[in-house]
């Protein structure tokens, strides 16, 4: 998968992680598959195939915060509501208006941009307009 036992390090206490992943990593594995399923609106825009490919230092950053805080959410979701700490629950809704704003265009990111015929980054983004009226009735 895409995440690494290390990116989770300051978020989850290992042991408590250990205790989380199930049976040969079956829930850690299903929450990270439901983490990446939260990524669909970055896909008309990103090529998140070819960036949930990148391993090590060329992963982008903002894509391994998400990806950390979304799975730990899904990872809870095998325990009590008692048993999950609030700080869970908020990163989770943090992290899904993140999502929103770079789909929406309204946060920059680093994320690889699809690409057009033309080789531009393909967007659904549309600048400029109409050309302007000059009101003249003749």
């Amino acid at each position: 998968m895409f995440l690494t036992d290390n990116d989770f390090n300051g978020i989850i206490d290992a042991s408590q992680l250990a205790d989380l992943r199930g049976v040969n990593d079956a829930d850690l594995n299903t929450a990270e598959s439901l983490a990446i399923s939260e990524l669909d609106p970055l896909r008309a825009n990103f090529d998140i195939s070819a960036e949930l490919a990148k391993v090590g230092a060329n992963r982008n950053d903002m894509l391994v915060r998400v990806l950390i805080h979304i799975t730990t959410f899904y990872l809870f979701n095998t325990v009590q509501d008692v048993d999950i700490p609030e700080r869970v629950e908020t990163n989770y809704a943090n992290q899904l208006k993140v999502i929103e704003k770079v789909a929406t265009g309204k946060l920059a990111t680093t994320l690889d941009h699809l690409l057009n015929d033309e080789a531009k980054p393909k967007s659904n983004y549309r600048f400029g307009g109409d050309a302007p009226r000059d009101h003249n009735i003749f």
